[in-house]
Formats: structure tokens, sequence, C-alpha cells
């Protein structure tokens, strides 16, 4: 045996089979988590760096990261970011609400 054959998988049609499971998370909701991820350890960090109790720092930073993500999710496709509808009850119906 070659060394290219032993990289072939057994069955080649069962890489490609449309029986194949989906992936656990899509590639868009991997970039957002991700994106939070960086932003709740960043906030939480430089929050540490101001000598509050440790604490606080994660609460802080899981706060950042929470709610950055419609934040995210919204930047990423291209939205406006949401109006709360309680903005809008006395208005017309325009493009923003």
């Amino acid at each position: 045996m070659t060394t290219s054959e032993n990289m072939r998988p057994a069955n080649p049609s069962a890489v490609n089979s449309p029986e194949s499971e989906p992936p656990f998370l899509s590639v868009h909701t991997t970039v957002v988590l991700l994106a939070a991820l960086v932003i709740g350890i960043a906030i939480g960090a430089l929050t540490a760096l101001t000598h509050v109790p440790i604490t606080a720092a994660a609460i802080a930073g899981l706060t950042a990261a929470g709610a950055s993500i419609p934040v995210i999710d919204d930047v990423l496709r291209g939205m406006q970011i949401r109006t709360p509808s309680l903005l809008c009850s006395n208005r017309p119906r325009t493009a923003t609400c």
C-alpha cells in the first residue's frame, strides 16, 4: 500500500452521502458566538484591570458578551438594529418601525 492509498477513506461514498449529519452550528452562529466571546473576554479583562473584584469583572464580561450577540447578528446579516415596538407605537409605519 502506498501513502496515498492510506489516506483514502474506506468508503468514499460515505463522505459525500446525503445521509451525513448537518454541522452542529452554522458558520454564521459560530462567528457570532466567537465574536461575542472575544468581546466578553476583552471587557472582563479591562474591568479586572480596574482593581474591582474578579466576580464583578466576570459579570461585566458575561453581560457584554450576552448583550453583543444580537448586535453582532444584525451587523453580520446587514440589517438595522431592531427597534423596540414601544418606540414605534405612536408613530406612523416607516422603514424603521
